[in-house]
């Protein structure tokens, strides 16, 4: 995902990750006086040259610059050695990838995935054989059992992470390579401080914090009673764990809308989102990857993550997205069997009627489709009751959605991560607000 332009504050010497109360990935960076030490601080190539999503643009400025670092120190070119080596290891296991893991070209410190041959529409982007992807089935079964030991058992996802950890354990790990690229820490809501915590709180994004918490403690839980010579020496960490869960709750793909079919499939967790993907899974193969129109060479590879909000990608992901027409929260509307059938709702910031029509004529259609079933031809007055009943139910969750959502007391203006939250938080309070007004309006619209 894109991270916006707001993170780089006024220009100073660079301060180092461990001292800052920022996210790492949104610190403020600046020039320096003198010399060019591009991996001291906290920085480090796995952070800075190989982050998912539209690159890590916190880790440059004037003077530390992607090909600077990445492209001209011994590390960068190492890190960037241990990179294709991956790649190939990969294809040699079986994996077919026409791309490369590199620098967008026209995208100065963006990393992704970029098309080493031009493909058609419904061309093979990413092929992965079933042993390369790690999945529940991947997992020990010590670990499995001791994470149903606890009263409802642990959540999948938590189990899918704690065993990726006995996998980085592991030097022989069949995905040793793609564990050994990835950060070190992340920057989701399992990294953020108190006063980011505060903020999310505040938000109907509340629910992440709980569950994502609980799937830590229950993690914490499963390492006590589990035989140490699962780790390989000593048991995870607190950070470990944060590690492990971030790794499946951001590079996971779900293949049956379930948390037990979360997947981690290595190359494919390298692909950005965009909301305009030119990439997307086949219906057929969920390991497969295909062309959503024709690509040409050198062009960025893109699937969609979730037609999600800049709040919510700042909770689950820690990026926002320049430009990103989604808001609020999906929500579906129920009272006819028909209708879920129907896409649920989600909120744009990029047309005035704040919902788009088609889904709304979507439900129209299945509600008086229902009524006509029952009761024969609607009348004009009983197909605007039918319609009322539609502009009420999103009138109703946009206001309850709008009560959900305070704004909480002022954050350190120094703490990027904090100020971006509470940006969002407003941008959503002005969407929610809007979306009450255009289906009151049309609710209270005289008759036909």
């Amino acid at each position: 995902g894109r991270l916006g332009e707001p993170c780089r504050g006024a220009p100073q010497s660079r301060p180092s990750l461990r001292m800052m109360r920022v996210l790492p990935g949104v610190a403020t960076l600046g020039a320096v006086s003198s010399g060019l030490d591009c991996w001291t601080g906290g920085y480090t190539p796995e952070l800075c040259c190989l982050t998912p999503g539209r690159g890590q643009q916190s880790c440059w400025d004037g003077v530390f610059t992607f090909q600077a670092c990445c492209s001209e120190t011994a590390e960068g070119r190492a890190f960037a050695e241990r990179r294709q080596a991956f790649v190939e290891s990969m294809v040699q296991g079986g994996a077919e990838a026409f791309f490369e893991i590199g620098n967008v070209p026209g995208a100065a410190g963006r990393m992704g995935a970029v098309a080493t041959a031009a493909r058609k529409t419904q061309d093979t982007i990413l092929k992965m054989p079933r042993q390369l992807v790690y999945s529940l089935s991947s997992v020990p079964p010590a670990i499995t059992a001791a994470a149903k030991a606890h009263g409802q058992g642990c959540d999948p996802q938590a189990a899918l992470a704690l065993g990726l950890l006995t996998e980085r354990a592991n030097p022989a790990s069949r995905i040793a390579g793609w564990l050994d690229l990835l950060p070190k820490r992340f920057h989701n809501v399992l990294w953020f401080n108190e006063d980011q915590v505060r903020v999310v709180n505040s938000t109907f994004f509340d629910y992440i914090i709980e569950t994502w918490f609980e799937d830590l403690r229950c993690m914490q839980r499963v390492i006590e009673i589990s035989p140490d010579w699962l780790w390989r020496g000593p048991p995870p960490s607190y950070d470990d764990l944060r590690w492990a869960l971030s790794v499946v709750k951001t590079r996971g793909f779900s293949t049956t809308n379930t948390r037990e079919g979360t997947l981690l499939i290595p190359l494919a967790d390298f692909l950005n989102h965009d909301w305009k993907p030119n990439v997307h899974t086949s219906p057929s193969d969920p390991f497969h990857f295909i062309a959503r129109e024709d690509i040409r060479q050198d062009a960025e590879l893109t699937i969609e993550y979730a037609q999600a909000s800049n709040l919510e990608f700042l909770v689950r992901y820690g990026f926002r997205l320049e430009g990103n027409p989604y808001g609020g929260r999906p929500f579906e509307l129920t009272g006819e069997p028909l209708q879920q059938h129907c896409s649920p709702i989600v909120l744009r910031h990029d047309i005035a009627q704040v919902v788009d029509d088609q889904i709304i004529d979507c439900h129209r259609q299945a509600r008086q489709l229902s009524f006509k079933q029952q009761f024969g031809e609607l009348t004009p007055d009983e197909a605007l009751r039918e319609d009322r009943y539609i502009y009420k139910a999103i009138l109703q969750a946009c206001s309850q959605l709008h009560e959900m959502l305070q704004v909480p007391p002022a954050v350190d203006p120094r703490d990027t991560m904090a100020v971006l939250l509470m940006r969002e938080v407003k941008t959503e309070r002005a969407l929610l607000n809007k979306c009450g007004q255009v289906f009151d309006e049309r609710l209270n619209k005289p008759g036909p």
